[in-house]
């Protein structure tokens, strides 16, 4: 694998697991109802 490629993975899997963290212990209706958190996740799920 070429090392472009392989930063390219790194970065899908690092924004992959902040979304997993901005929305971890949420419930759809808390998460649904926190427009930060709504935000960041879009933006970091928008990057992969």
């Amino acid at each position: 694998m070429k090392n472009k490629e392989y930063l390219s993975l790194m970065k899908m899997i690092e924004y992959i697991d902040k979304s997993i963290e901005y929305t971890k212990g949420y419930t759809f209706e808390e998460f649904s109802n926190d427009d930060k958190t709504i935000d960041a996740t879009i933006f970091a799920i928008s990057q992969v």
